[in-house]
């Protein structure tokens, strides 16, 4: 099971974008942009590109290369998404791509009652228009927050 530390450092940290009072009870970790099995395609892409580009001439250190770039790539093609159920509504909030998990923008405050079908390994979601994919770890249906006290 995910640590509760980390959802609960979530719940900290989106607190500035929050209405005063409202508690978390449910929290995802989402990610858009390219679907997360084009992720895979994309570095190992990089890796046999810098491979044939480079030739021998790096070997191994060229194709390591090409993976770093694949990966660079990858994450700036990656939107971050925290969405967040409270006892008002469900919260997509935005964090940066380069970041670490900090929270800068509202993205979404959606009825509190939107669905989130979620199963298999990245269940798609689609939330005001953006299509996200939510990994299972972050999909257990039976996890509260225990959410911090009001401001």
């Amino acid at each position: 099971m995910v640590s509760d530390g980390l959802r609960e450092k979530a719940i900290e940290r989106s607190r500035k974008l929050l209405e005063p009072g409202e508690a978390v009870r449910r929290v995802y970790f989402a990610q858009g942009g390219i679907p997360p099995q084009a992720r895979v395609i994309v570095v190992v892409a990089g890796m046999v590109l810098a491979r044939f580009t480079l030739g021998d001439q790096l070997g191994l250190v060229g194709g390591a290369i090409g993976g770093i770039i694949g990966a660079l790539a990858v994450t700036a093609l990656t939107s971050r998404r925290l969405v967040l159920r409270t006892d008002r509504s469900l919260v997509v909030l935005a964090y940066n791509r380069f970041a670490g998990m900090r929270p800068s923008a509202l993205t979404a405050r959606l009825p509190k009652d939107t669905p989130l079908s979620l199963s298999g390994t990245w269940a798609p979601v689609a939330l005001n228009g953006e299509k996200l994919w939510i990994h299972k770890r972050w999909q257990d249906p039976h996890h509260v927050a225990a959410s911090l006290p009001g401001m």
